[in-house]
């Protein structure tokens, strides 16, 4: 394997550099625990996940569970080493060491800095360590912008993040709070300073991990240094600075629980200046300071004043949706009604499937079969889907439903031609439980998707049927399609094949007449074997 860099950037984030065949490819991923949650890879394959999602999956176990070889090393252990040395000796050493490599410079700083004490200075005294390493990032040489569009990480907030939660950890909450706030300023200055090119790409995690870190902190953190908290985050949510990195909705957010803790009305007083700053309250940021608003009554145990804030604002629609869902709930569906006919056409931008579908729950309370049909309806002309076909059958008696079952075929199919197979009439079909039908439909479509997405419909009961229908369609398959993929479909395939009655015996006798076949497919012949 070609891995030239495999590192753990922080607790559950690794990052590698792999050389492929169209250069030097950049790969993340990120587990939860120790299942994968997210991964990107830079290389150009158009296959997801891509195979080197699994190659740095892999590697990373093997580094996590096997021990690594140790180099060739003196008979003594460098702990053996380093007691007998001096305290004089150490601090020199590690002088010469940080002089001469920044990064360890860095980390004495970043280790050590909290045993020196403020006395008269306010100055953060992380900040100006943290301006100087952000400041020594050239993200310009280490990402080609022209080819590589995957989101960027800051490794040296990375570190920053990790001590802070180790000093949570030792419970240290005051230096991990300073570590925080250098993290939240220094970065939205430094961010403000990079093409607008860099910004679309860094990672939304560097600007809401030191919040989130100081949401841990505020549990255990005493009451005098929470109002220090929320001062400061009072006087740094109106500086502009913070407007163009959207740091300051994760401001509102910590003023808004600090608030709700130390029980003051800090923060709604906050919000209405927000609020009178924003031109546009149409925007996200707009309803991000009203949902803020809303989660802080109902923490506050308010909920009624929460409702009246999504009821005053009803041109959010997702406010509006979930006011005319509680109005449905208590049964007020005149009212429910005037809401939804209240909407101006594309006044969100999109056809909005999601009023259809509460006017067909208000249909229903109503017992309005005529509406309820006809809503019903519009959700399965174009395609199948079960809930609303169910809703829709519904409507008609069992004499009924046998016309409009045919009509529904006869739409799916255009105008009853089976020359090509249908999802929704083979999900019609197996809806109505017309196993044989479905069988015929398959057969008669000779689709190899519908063979193999429908054969456990009918191969119980019809087995001997199903192989047959199975050759039929693999052998015109093979026919017509060559490569690596339809190969490994046509193996897939068999495989099914063989759960099903006597399917062994026709799957070997199907291989050895295609090794006579295709005897020039190397490729396929070694696949299907």
């Amino acid at each position: 394997m070609d891995i030239i860099e495999l590192i753990e950037v922080s607790p559950s984030r690794w990052r590698a550099k792999y050389k492929g065949n169209y250069g030097v490819y950049t790969i993340k991923l990120n587990f939860k625990g120790t299942k994968l949650a997210d991964f990107s890879c830079s290389c150009p394959s158009d296959n997801y996940p891509c195979k080197h999602i699994a190659m740095i999956e892999k590697a990373i176990k093997t580094r996590l569970t096997e021990p690594q070889k140790k180099k060739d090393k003196p008979d003594c252990e460098i702990e053996d080493l380093l007691t007998k040395a001096t305290k004089d000796e150490l601090c020199k050493f590690i002088i010469r060491l940080a002089k001469n490599d920044i990064k360890i410079e860095d980390d004495v700083y970043l280790t050590f800095m909290h045993k020196i004490k403020k006395e008269t200075s306010e100055t953060n005294r992380y900040s100006s360590i943290l301006r100087k390493e952000l400041h020594n990032l050239d993200l310009n040489e280490d990402y080609d912008f022209d080819y590589n569009e995957e989101m960027i990480d800051i490794e040296v907030l990375d570190s920053w993040f990790d001590k802070a939660k180790n000093f949570i950890e030792d419970g240290n909450h005051a230096e991990a709070i300073l570590i925080c706030k250098a993290c939240i300023e220094e970065f939205a200055e430094w961010f403000d300073t990079q093409d607008e090119v860099i910004c679309d790409l860094i990672d939304e995690y560097y600007r809401k991990e030191p919040f989130v870190i100081l949401f841990r902190a505020i549990p255990n953190t005493p009451t005098i240094k929470l109002e220090e908290l929320l001062q400061y985050a009072l006087s740094e949510i109106l500086k502009p600075i913070y407007q163009y990195t959207n740091v300051f909705l994760s401001l509102n957010e910590l003023i808004m629980k600090l608030s709700v803790n130390l029980d003051t009305t800090d923060f709604l007083s906050m919000q209405d200046r927000l609020w009178e700053c924003i031109e546009n309250k149409d925007t996200h940021t707009a309803k991000a300071l009203l949902d803020t608003k809303i989660e802080y009554f109902k923490l506050k145990g308010q909920v009624e004043k929460a409702w009246d804030i999504k009821k005053d604002n009803l041109h959010v629609e997702s406010y509006r949706e979930e006011w005319v869902k509680k109005l449905i709930a208590e049964n007020k569906l005149t009212e429910a009604k005037h809401l939804i006919d209240d909407i101006k056409p594309n006044q969100y931008g999109h056809i909005a499937i999601l009023w259809s579908e509460l006017r067909l729950k208000i249909a229903q309370k109503e017992k309005n079969a005529p509406e309820t049909r006809k809503l019903s309806f519009d959700f399965i002309k174009s395609r199948f889907v079960e809930n609303y076909y169910k809703i829709y059958k519904a409507t008609f008696s069992q004499d009924e439903w046998q016309s409009e079952f045919e009509n529904l075929i006869k739409l799916y199919n255009k105008s009853g031609e089976l020359s090509s197979f249908n999802s929704s009439t083979a999900d019609l079909l197996k809806a109505e439980g017309l196993t044989e039908r479905l069988m015929n439909y398959v057969e008669k479509s000779m689709s190899f998707w519908g063979i193999m997405s429908y054969y456990k419909e009918f191969s119980i009961i019809y087995p001997e049927k199903t192989l047959a229908i199975f050759r039929m369609i693999l052998d015109k398959y093979a026919e017509d399609h060559t490569g690596e993929r339809y190969y490994y479909d046509i193996a897939d395939a068999f495989k099914k094949m063989k759960h099903i009655k006597s399917g062994e015996k026709v799957v070997e006798d199907m291989k050895l007449n295609y090794r006579i076949l295709y005897k020039r497919r190397k490729l396929m012949l070694e696949i299907i074997k």
